[in-house]
């Protein structure tokens, strides 16, 4: 299935003091990542005296280093399938399909217009209108096969949707001289978007975690989910394919907002899975 297995993979070693010879750190990287394209690694060292010097790989127009090391750590990532964004069943207003239903009450969906400049086939250039719809989840999206039907539409929260700490989280892993300044790259910026990490260092760590933003729902929420498997067609149809459908007039599917968390609605760093170990961590995928 190309949503579950989508045909990205990556691998990751990191070697303790347990399991090397000098008693200091080792990684492995291997990210299965195509060699030409837009997902194709540049290699580079970056270097300001006194401040960086560090030295690895980026994806195209990431202007820090994705993965590499520097004098003290060094860490990969590979691909993590924990979900990013949950869809919002709407149960929409008969004979209004952009009034839905929302906490035993209604809500109307947000228009946005917009004008399109469209090149034709003779070359000329065609001013289209689109009209794309929100609701207070995020937009409001035409699903693969279902579509948006008389009675029910489908709108997505993406918790990366305002994730601007991407630069800042690699940056300060990037000058990172130890464990804790580099989960301190983690918890205060909470920028990395889909990776897990694996990290080693000259003190003989082996370190993982899986810190990508995340969806924080409580107990309750996910308790509602299984139930709603049983009552929509919809839930239990996407659930096939890895996507997560709830209840869009439902309170209880609010996303927690836990002060600890830089980003809105996202799992904490601290609450994320972590393993320290003085002989090996991995991942494999």
């Amino acid at each position: 299935d190309p949503i579950l297995n989508p045909g990205l993979g990556s691998n990751g070693w990191a070697i303790g003091r347990d399991k090397s010879t000098g008693g200091k750190g080792m990684l492995l990287s291997n990210t299965h990542f195509p060699g030409q394209g837009e997902r194709r690694w540049h290699e580079s060292h970056l270097t300001i005296p006194g401040e960086l010097n560090v030295y690895g790989a980026s994806l195209m127009g990431v202007p820090v280093i994705n993965i590499g090391f520097n004098e003290h750590v060094a860490w990969t990532h590979t691909v993590s399938n924990t979900p990013r964004f949950i869809v919002h069943e709407l149960a929409l207003e008969e004979g209004n399909p952009t009034t839905y239903a929302f906490d035993g009450g209604t809500e109307q969906m947000r228009a946005h217009h917009y004008i399109i400049d469209v090149k034709g086939d003779d070359g000329a250039i065609e001013r289209v209108p689109r009209t794309l719809f929100t609701s207070r989840y995020g937009p409001v999206v035409n699903m693969p096969v279902v579509g948006w039907t008389p009675l029910n539409a489908f709108s997505y929260r993406d918790v990366n949707n305002n994730n601007t700490g991407l630069s800042q989280t690699w940056l300060k892993m990037n000058t990172s001289t130890d464990l804790e300044s580099f989960k301190a790259a983690h918890r205060d910026y909470q920028g990395i978007p889909w990776v897990h990490t694996l990290y080693a260092d000259d003190q003989g760590n082996a370190y993982y975690t899986d810190s990508a933003a995340t969806p924080n729902l409580s107990p309750a929420a996910e308790d509602a989910y299984e139930a709603f498997l049983d009552d929509s067609v919809f839930a239990g149809l996407f659930a096939g394919y890895g996507v997560f459908v709830v209840d869009g007039a439902d309170l209880v599917n609010t996303w927690v907002d836990d002060p600890r968390a830089v980003l809105p609605g996202a799992i904490p760093f601290d609450d994320n899975p972590q393993l320290l170990r003085g002989d090996f961590v991995s991942n494999a995928n």
